[in-house]
C-alpha cells in the first residue's frame, strides 16, 4: 500500500508536572492587584498535573490542586472571610501547542492554550469550565520549569462563594528523554533496521523508494513501482512476465512465448505451434491442414462410409475412429457446395423408444454441427432421428447393435 514520505515529529507522549497553585476570588477588578497573595488562597498549595499528547500539537491531560484561604486576610467576592475556607480542584483538559516537537526542542519552549471542564469544592461542590494557557521552559530534554493561568467560571449560582475564580500554577515539569530517531521516520534509532534513511514502520524503519509496498532490500526494481506478486517489479499487460523480460510488455502474451502472443500466420484459428500446416489454412479437425478433397462422386463417397460413423452406446459422442470418416466425407463435400445433405441418425434397441429418440436426434445434430463448424452452410443440412426404428443388424448381439449406433448421411444436387 502506498505510503508518503513525511517526516514524524519525535517527541514523548507522557509528562508529568508537580509545584505551587494560587487561587484569586478577590472579585477585584484592578489589574494590579491580582497578585496581591494575602488575598488569594495560598496555604497548602500543592498541585499536580499529569499529561498524554495524542499528536504533536495535541494532549489531553488531568491536573488536581489542593489550597486554602484565611480567614481575616483572604478575600472572596469582594468580602473578607471569617472563617478558613479549603480549596480542591480537578479538572480535565485539552491542549493545544503552537510548536512542532522539532521547533520546541530548537527554542526549548513549549507554548499552549487549554480548555476543559471540572469540579471543585470551596463552600460546596461546584462543576466548574475553564480556559487559560501557558509555556514550559525546558532545561534539557526531561526537565523544565511550567507557568499556567486558568480562568473558570463555576456551574453553580446558588452555592456562597462557589464563583468564577482565576488559578495560577508554577512549577516543574518531567518528561522522559526522547529516543533518538536521526532519519525522523517515526521509527526509534534503537528498533530501526535503517537508522539514517527515511522508511517505514512496517518495515523496520527501511525505505521503499518507489512506494510500491515492496521494500527496497526486497524490490527486484526498488525505482519502477510494480507488484508484491512480482517482487516490486512492473507488469504493464498484467499477463505475468514483468516488463524487463517481456518482448510485448504492452500486449498480453503467455510466458511460454516471452510474454508476447502466439503467431497464426494462415489467419486460420489455429496458432502456428499447434498448426501443422502454419502456411496453409486448415481446420481444427486436421490439425490445421486443409483437408484434401478426393475427386470421387460426392454420392459415391457417402455410401461407401455411411455406415462407418458409429458411436458410443447411450451417447451422442463419436467413436475414435469415426473421425478420419468424417474428414473424408467433408472433403467429398467441398467439392460440391450447393448439395442437400440429410442426416439420418439411428440407435439400438437398448433403453426407452423415446430416449432413443432423443439420442438419435442428438446424433444427427452432432455430425451436423461437425460439418457446419469446418465449412458447410446450416442451411444446407438438415438432420433427423430415427431412434431405433431402422435397424442394419440384429439387436440381439453387441456386434449388432453397435452397427445400429450409426449416423447416415444421404447427399442430393
Amino acid at each position: 500500500m502506498a505510503q508518503k514520505y513525511q517526516k514524524v515529529d519525535n517527541y514523548e507522549k507522557w509528562s508529568f508536572k508537580v509545584g505551587l497553585n494560587a487561587v484569586n476570588n478577590s472579585g477585584d477588578s484592578n489589574v494590579f492587584k491580582v497578585f496581591e497573595t494575602d488575598k488569594m488562597a495560598f496555604s497548602n498549595p500543592i498541585a499536580a498535573g499529569l499529561d498524554y499528547k495524542i499528536s504533536p500539537h495535541w494532549s489531553v491531560g488531568f491536573f488536581i490542586s489542593n489550597n486554602k484561604f484565611l480567614k481575616s486576610k483572604a478575600v472572596i467576592d469582594g468580602e473578607v472571610i471569617t472563617k478558613n475556607l479549603g480549596y480542591l480542584a480537578t479538572d480535565v483538559n485539552a491542549k493545544y501547542y503552537l510548536w512542532s516537537a522539532q521547533r520546541e526542542e530548537k527554542n526549548n519552549f513549549t507554548m499552549y492554550f487549554s480548555g476543559g471542564f471540572g469540579a471543585f469544592n470551596l463552600s460546596g461542590a461546584s462543576l466548574s469550565y475553564n480556559f487559560g494557557g501557558g509555556l514550559t521552559y525546558w532545561i534539557n530534554s526531561s526537565l523544565g520549569v511550567n507557568l499556567e493561568t486558568m480562568a473558570k467560571w463555576s456551574g453553580e449560582d446558588d452555592v456562597l462563594y462557589n464563583t468564577g475564580h482565576i488559578q495560577y500554577f508554577a512549577g516543574i515539569a518531567f518528561r522522559p528523554k526522547v529516543k533518538a530517531d536521526r532519519d525522523q521516520d517515526g521509527v526509534i534509532d534503537s528498533e530501526d533496521f535503517c537508522p539514517d534513511v527515511f522508511g517505514f514502520a512496517e518495515f523496520k524503519g527501511c525505505p521503499d523508494r518507489d512506494n510500491d509496498g515492496v521494500e527496497d532490500a526486497k524490490d527486484n526494481c526498488p525505482k519502477i513501482a510494480g507488484t508484491k506478486a512480482n517482487h516490486g517489479c512492473p507488469d504493464t499487460d498484467g499477463d505475468g512476465v514483468i516488463d524487463s523480460i517481456d518482448e510485448c510488455d504492452h500486449i498480453y502474451g503467455p510466458k511460454g512465448n516471452n510474454g508476447c502472443p502466439y503467431k497464426d500466420t494462415d489467419h486460420d484459428g489455429i496458432i502456428d505451434k499447434d498448426d501443422q500446416c502454419p502456411y496453409t489454412k486448415g481446420i481444427s479437425a486436421n490439425n490445421g491442414c486443409p483437408v484434401q478433397v478426393k475427386k470421387e462422386n460426392p454420392n459415391k463417397v457417402v455410401k461407401e462410409f455411411t455406415k462407418l460413423i458409429h458411436f458410443n452406446a447411450s451417447r451422442s459422442s463419436f467413436k475414435e475412429e469415426s473421425y478420419g470418416v468424417l474428414l473424408e466425407i467433408l472433403s467429398a463435400f467441398q467439392k460440391h457446395p450447393t448439395a442437400q445433405i440429410t442426416i439420418e441418425g439411428h440407435t439400438d434397441n437398448i433403453g426407452s423408444e423415446d430416449k432413443n429418440q432423443k439420442v438419435a436426434t442428438l446424433r444427427a445434430n452432432t455430425v451436423r454441427n461437425f460439418l457446419i463448424k469446418n465449412g458447410i452452410p446450416a442451411k444446407n443440412i438438415k438432420a433427423i432421428g430415427y431412434g431405433e426404428l431402422k435397424p442394419i443388424a440384429s439387436n440381439m448381439h453387441e456386434e449388432g447393435r453397435a452397427m445400429n449406433r450409426r449416423v447416415e448421411i444421404r447427399v442430393s444436387e
